[in-house]
């Protein structure tokens, strides 16, 4: 099973996969952001939508790889906001044709949560071009998420054992 996370930088993505893998040996993550880092150090990377677009083919064919080799985990894709149709094309079409489930859980908050976030995250993160304005930019270009979803509202951090909840029903009433 491949889990998709979408949405907008600083809507909580990582911070959800991360405690997931916390919770339960049975996930992986692949983070786009990581894998560009590592594929493409410094002045290499030059967050095209080309380059992304290679990181997440790479992704998807370690796990087409491992899923072939019988390994049962739940992989979550990260790193990408899936706020292009081409973007969900790319992953769906794939997968669909390897034969792998899949599922997309898309994360939103308020632009001040994310704006805060983001700021909060500056130097640290893997995206060098992460910041606010990148934000306002993927928002007022971003196409709706058209394919079968949950979305987890994420503004309020307290509730974080709700959301995980609302995800692992959402996961077992997909039937994994």
């Amino acid at each position: 099973m491949v889990i998709l996370f979408a949405g907008l930088p600083g809507s909580g993505k990582s911070y959800f996969a991360n405690q997931l893998v916390a919770y339960s040996p049975e996930y992986v993550i692949y983070n786009k952001d990581v894998v560009r880092e590592f594929l493409f150090p410094k002045d290499l990377t030059d967050y095209t939508a080309e380059q992304n677009s290679l990181c997440i083919d790479i992704i998807l064919q370690t796990i087409g790889y491992l899923h072939g080799q019988g390994v049962d985990k739940h992989f979550i894709l990260d790193g990408r906001t899936f706020s292009k149709k081409d973007q969900v094309q790319q992953v769906t079409e794939y997968l669909e044709a390897q034969g792998i489930d899949y599922l997309f859980v898309e994360f939103v908050c308020s632009d001040e949560t994310a704006r805060r976030r983001i700021e909060r995250a500056i130097g640290i993160h893997e995206a060098k071009n992460r910041d606010y304005e990148l934000y306002r930019a993927l928002k007022e270009s971003q196409d709706p998420l058209e394919v079968d979803h949950l979305t987890l509202h994420t503004d309020d951090e307290a509730l974080l054992p709700e959301r995980i909840d609302r995800f692992l029903s959402y996961l077992q009433n997909r039937g994994t």
